[in-house]
């Protein structure tokens, strides 16, 4: 049962933004359909998930947020501590992640096909789900309340993400022209780093992946027990310059993805932003797109 001070929000985004946006609460009365106004108006605690996704869609039609927001997925790598937990949050949904056991994968399966719309919509389907992101909810608010997390996210996360997530929905403006040439420019020193580090090392005219530094540092004498590629490159000694050119060339690669992902059609961006905190409790603000 759905406490009376909570309600859950669930949302079939319309990804062509032509404003056929669908948002749905389920409450103690049952599931309804809402408009973007209800949502922002809503008083109780909001539990949902990818809120990140919808949220610049309510800024832009309402002009403000919601007050009290849960995102369960976020609030569960939060409450974890773990940094493998994020990595897992940034590569997969909650369909593919084995921490919501209270989720059954067909539902999610079922739930998924409808929210990303290959589906048609059935309200059957996003109840079921919903209570069961409700019940994960319950879950971990027990356990964060037994590690001590809640007052501490309730009190300084939670304020904090909502300011954050205010400010990426308004946008940042930009200087199309100026973009222009940092493109250009970014553009050439990438393909010139990747060349020079393609023919320096005798590897392919790419950036190696993870598998690919470890295929070629192992046979070296360099040793990945317990310990990531990052690590390796960032603090292990070694006799050339291969792991600094690396990382200068996964940077640029980084940079390129970023600007390349934003038009010169519009003079406003709007950043993604991880705005729930590190396993740190640090607020940080890693990704731009």
């Amino acid at each position: 049962m759905i406490s009376d001070h909570e309600i859950v929000f669930l949302y079939q985004k319309d990804y062509a933004e032509t404003g056929l946006d669908k948002y749905f609460i389920i409450t103690q009365s049952g599931f309804s359909e809402v408009t973007a106004e209800q949502i922002v108006a809503e008083e109780k605690l909001i539990i949902c998930h990818d809120y990140w996704l919808i949220a610049p869609t309510l800024f832009h039609k309402t002009g403000k947020l919601p007050p009290y927001v849960v995102d369960v997925d976020e609030f569960q790598v939060i409450i974890s501590g773990s940094k493998q937990e994020r990595r897992l949050r940034d590569r997969k949904d909650i369909s593919k992640r084995p921490n919501f056991p209270e989720i059954e994968q067909q539902l999610c399966r079922d739930y998924f096909e409808i929210f990303y719309r290959p589906s048609l919509f059935d309200s059957s389907t996003y109840q079921n789900f919903g209570i069961a992101l409700y019940n994960c909810w319950c879950n971990l608010k027990l356990s964060a309340t037994e590690k001590g997390e809640l007052e501490r996210y309730q009190t300084i996360e939670q304020p904090v993400s909502r300011y954050l997530m205010a400010s990426v929905a308004k946008g940042i403006s930009i200087d199309t022209d100026r973009l222009r040439e940092h493109k250009r420019m970014l553009e050439h020193d990438f393909y010139i780093a990747l060349k020079n580090f393609s023919s320096c090392y005798n590897l392919p005219l790419e950036v190696p992946d993870d598998q690919d530094v470890i295929d070629y540092l192992e046979p070296l004498g360099f040793d990945f027990s317990g310990v990531d590629v990052d690590y390796v490159l960032n603090f292990v000694p070694m006799t050339n310059s291969f792991a600094s050119d690396l990382l200068h060339l996964r940077k640029l690669e980084r940079s390129r993805n970023i600007l390349t992902a934003l038009p010169l059609s519009k003079e406003r961006i709007f950043p993604l932003a991880d705005v729930f905190g590190s396993i740190t409790s640090r607020i940080y603000c890693p990704k731009q797109g």
